[in-house]
């Protein structure tokens, strides 16, 4: 059956985001020459999982809810290599990254993951280190040397964005085929602590601390351009976030203002268009200390 079959209508032809599209319907954006998609509604709400077997921040990590993996990150103690798996209940210690890093970018399954850039110990690294669920290995390195950076993706197809080269942030952009990395068009706003996820041809860059202090600014990335989209509605960085493509991502927790510094309990969901308030965390907290 065609679309038109199912659906009583064929597909629209808009140029740019097709305002007046309803919840579940596809449109061609002859500027962007993609086929995008309106999202359904979210709705959910935020459940205690298993506690980690380290109080831990900083961490980078990848999978699922219930296929999680964290690596990395600093604890009581120092920057540490430790590396943990949940299984939607719990989590176990198993084989450690090969350095103790915190800030990284990280992409990917449980069983094919991606770790990279980041601060060893003090100094940032361009390292790259992919995970196949026992082991790990190393990649090709970054070409821009960096911590605090996002990541979207998956272990053979990845993106990495943003984040600080100290003193002065980046907007660079590198894409990963598996074996190398491949600098692509920067975005528009430089800035480190950003969330974001998607894969390595549709996903988007939201929040962060940029030179004037903590920003809303949220980007997206279509495979070959970032363009600016509607703020987050709280100014805020070090935030955790994800999900599937630049139609369909998630925004929670995080540190920022004003009025005042402070951490965050709202959750935000962003479905092409616009972000919606979602379920608060039962916990304000941020991803670095």
């Amino acid at each position: 059956a065609t679309y038109k079959e199912v659906n009583g209508t064929a597909v629209q032809n808009n140029a740019g985001d097709y305002t007046s599209a309803v919840e579940g319907q596809v449109w061609y954006n002859s500027t962007a020459a993609s086929f995008q998609f309106r999202a359904v509604t979210a709705t959910g709400s935020w459940a205690t999982g298993g506690n980690l077997n380290n109080g831990i921040v900083g961490n980078a990590g990848f999978g699922t809810y219930t296929a999680a993996v964290s690596v990395g990150g600093y604890r009581s103690g120092g920057y540490t290599a430790a590396v943990e798996e949940y299984n939607g209940s719990s989590w176990t210690e198993v084989t450690a990254i090969p350095a103790a890093i915190d800030s990284m970018g990280s992409c990917g399954s449980q069983t094919a993951g991606l770790a990279f850039g980041g601060q060893a110990g003090g100094p940032n690294t361009n390292a790259t280190f992919e995970y196949n669920g026992t082991n790990w290995t190393s990649g090709g390195n970054l070409n821009t040397t960096r911590r605090d950076l996002i990541g979207a993706g998956t272990q053979t197809a990845a993106l990495a964005g943003f984040g600080a080269i100290d003193p002065p942030f980046t907007t660079a952009a590198e894409q990963y085929n598996g074996t190398n990395w491949t600098s692509v068009a920067s975005g528009n706003t430089a800035r480190r602590s950003a969330a974001g996820g998607g894969t390595s041809t549709s996903s988007m860059a939201y929040g962060g601390y940029a030179p004037g202090g903590y920003t809303a600014n949220a980007e997206l990335w279509n495979g070959s351009s970032w363009t600016e989209v509607a703020n987050l509605s709280t100014i805020k960085g070090i935030l955790g976030g994800g999900r599937s493509s630049n139609t369909d991502q998630l925004a929670f927790g995080g540190y920022g203002g004003p009025p005042g510094s402070q951490r965050f309990t709202n959750t935000e969901f962003w479905n092409g268009s616009s972000w919606t308030e979602l379920a608060d965390l039962s916990l304000a907290r941020s991803t670095k200390h």
